[in-house]
């Protein structure tokens, strides 16, 4: 069963403000990973600056149930940088139409010479537009795909790390180290908390 030319184009119409309005949304989504990503950088940041006081101040003889622990932690950390920055790659995806494009479309279409030939000319006009929006938003979802992946591996390394730190914090609280061995962890934690809020340099007054 066919349509009236007509019914023909308006259904072209329709899809083709559906892509771009696909494409609207995935561009949407691939700027709230790449800002995610940004902050799962910064966080994990504030975790490693945390976390080199207090290895530096480990003594000799720190029990390997803190120090295995500890590298677990500094890998899971190291696994979170490594995640979210390859999530902030930059990628060569497929742009949507530009003028020049649409421009090179149009004259194709005016080379038509019959007025017989001008509704199947505009129907084509429109299906080009449509494949070009087609391959635009399907690379732009692949890479999104791809984004939200190396987010995903960053987020669950941070929290693996987060929880191996909290584990051993509450090791700690139920079984307490030698009074040496916890003030000096307590000193590192201390000065970890000082860097991070007031950097080496700065003047509090």
């Amino acid at each position: 069963m066919t349509g009236s030319p007509l019914t023909h184009y308006a259904a072209l119409t329709e899809t083709l403000a559906a892509y771009q309005s696909d494409y609207r949304d995935a561009l949407g989504h691939w700027r709230n990973l790449e800002t995610k990503a940004q902050a799962t950088v910064a966080v994990t940041g504030i975790f490693i600056a945390a976390a080199l006081p207090v290895v530096r101040d480990l003594k000799a003889g720190t029990t390997l149930w803190i120090r295995v622990p500890l590298l677990l932690a500094a890998l899971a950390l190291v696994m979170a940088v490594v995640f979210a920055v390859l999530a902030l790659r930059i990628r060569l995806v497929a742009r949507p139409p530009s003028g020049k494009d649409l421009l090179g479309l149009v004259q194709d279409l005016f080379r038509e010479p019959a007025a017989s030939d001008m509704v199947l000319a505009s129907r084509n006009f429109l299906r080009d537009r449509i494949r070009t929006w087609e391959a635009a938003v399907d690379e732009r979802l692949r890479t999104n795909d791809h984004k939200a992946t190396r987010l995903r591996s960053a987020q669950y390394s941070l929290l693996g790390a987060i929880a191996i730190l909290c584990t051993i914090t509450a090791g700690t609280i139920v079984h307490p180290p030698p009074i040496d061995t916890t003030l000096s962890s307590a000193r590192g934690v201390t000065h970890a908390v000082q860097e991070i809020w007031m950097p080496t340099g700065c003047d509090n007054r």
